[in-house]
């Protein structure tokens, strides 16, 4: 095989991959687009940042400015969907916190919603 034709099928390969990875971005975006969509059509998803009492629970040693409104308005539309994995999740990320941390918090706001 010459270097020519090494360099069109390592090229066809590469393009090949990149092209399912597009399509796995593609999928991911609509579904969010779905997601968000029926987010918008509940009547209640303008409530969820409002809805219920404020987080006072936090881990030990965090100040009562835990979360930021928008985060907390994240977690609440989650939960709020079933989706308390994800809820933990994100809060893992977002504040660096243990997965036990984590669950019991997002645990505390579930039953407070």
């Amino acid at each position: 095989m010459e270097a020519s034709e090494i360099t069109a099928v390592a090229a066809l390969i590469i393009s090949l991959l990149l092209s399912f990875k597009v399509l796995g971005l593609q999928n991911q975006l609509n579904d969010m687009k779905d997601e968000l969509e029926w987010l918008n059509k509940r009547p209640e998803s303008a409530d969820l940042y409002n809805k219920g009492p404020a987080i006072t629970d936090v881990p030990a040693g965090q100040s009562a400015d835990y979360l930021s409104a928008e985060l907390e308005g994240r977690l609440r539309m989650m939960l709020a969907s079933g989706k308390k994995i994800k809820a933990i999740k994100l809060l893992r990320e977002a504040k660096g916190l243990s997965l036990k941390e984590a669950k019991d918090f997002v645990d505390s706001m579930d039953h407070k919603l």
